[in-house]
This record gives C-alpha cells, structure tokens and sequence, in this order.
C-alpha cells in the first residue's frame, strides 16, 4: 500500500478483484471547492489501458463505469448538490 498525495495505491494484490455478480462500494465524500470541475477517482481498479470500475465525482456528477470481459464500457450516473461543503455518503 502507498501513500501518495491524498490518494492510496495498493498493487499486486487480487483483494479488490469482484467475482460474483454484486458488490457495493461506498464512500464519505467531500468535493475540493477549489477544483469544482476535476476530476476525483473514489475506488478505482484497473491498469494503464483498461478500467475494471471505478466511482468517481467531477462537480456535481457521481459516476459508476465498469467493464464487462474488457470489451465493452459502460457508466450509470446521478447528479446532486456535491459542490456544497458537505459531507455525502455515496454507494
């Protein structure tokens, strides 16, 4: 596991690999209002060319994208007040 900036990186290990069909990642979050329109991975998996999943906030839209057998990308996504100075439980 490292340490990097605000972001932790854990490589080599098949811990967050999901083999069944459900699985639920969650997250208090908090948007830095002074990059409102960046990008912030929450989780993340994947490598270099390819994203497993990954949850994601940029400004006031959470994103869910995964992959399915590496061929074909797909998202779902939700807005909301994120942009506020609060804290936001998010699954």
């Amino acid at each position: 596991m490292n340490f990097v900036g605000d972001d932790v990186a854990i490589t080599g290990v098949t811990d967050f690999a999901f083999v069944g069909p459900s699985f639920t990642l969650e997250s208090w979050v908090k948007a830095d209002l002074t990059n409102s329109g960046g990008t912030g991975a929450i989780f993340a998996r994947g490598d270099t060319t390819h994203i497993n999943y990954m949850l994601s906030l940029t400004g006031d839209e959470l994103r869910f994208e995964w992959s399915v057998d590496d061929t074909l990308d797909t998202s779902v996504k939700a807005t909301g007040p994120f942009l506020d100075g609060a804290w936001h439980h998010v699954a």
